[in-house]
């Protein structure tokens, strides 16, 4: 993957080995063909949801294995509840560090949820300043580049078609 590229996810996986939940297709195609309307490219891949921050090459590369192009720490969950809940989705996000970039390793910063510890994390960063800096750089660019790609999507008529789900 190509940093700040845009991404679909077609099925999440999870690190700790539960079924893989695929996302609608449907829901997908709608997203992506929009996007293929107005000429931006967005690659179908599968992401790997982990409890971790996989910040380097090292940490990153056993996920990639699992066959997934993507690494987050939170569609699996939310894909789940909405698959509980029948509620079909869709995933699109933007590739903020590929395989080959590090960032600071947060990991010792995270509480039992996942969230960050204000002041750990700040010392985390101070101690990587570089890959801080490119970091914050890197999500900065991804949401610039995400959000008109939202709005596009949101603004078309491309979940009108969509049929709710039958209720019991």
């Amino acid at each position: 993957m190509r940093q700040d590229q845009i991404v679909a996810y077609t099925e999440c996986l999870s690190a700790d080995k539960s079924p893989p939940i695929r996302c609608s297709s449907t829901l997908t195609d709608a997203v992506t063909g929009v996007l293929q309307k107005h000429r931006i490219t967005c690659d179908r891949v599968t992401g790997i949801t982990s409890p971790l921050i996989a910040s380097n090459r090292s940490e990153k590369l056993p996920l990639a294995r699992s066959g997934a192009s993507v690494v987050d720490m939170e569609m699996y969950q939310i894909l789940s509840a909405a698959a509980r809940a029948g509620v079909p989705s869709a995933v699109l996000r933007i590739v903020a560090d590929p395989l080959d970039v590090n960032i600071p390793d947060f990991n010792s910063a995270l509480d039992a949820n996942g969230g960050l510890i204000g002041s750990k994390a700040i010392w985390v960063a101070l101690g990587s300043p570089f890959e801080t800096w490119h970091l914050l750089a890197a999500n900065k660019r991804a949401m610039v580049r995400l959000a008109p790609v939202v709005k596009l999507v949101l603004e078309s008529n491309c979940f009108s078609n969509l049929k709710a789900p039958a209720r019991n």
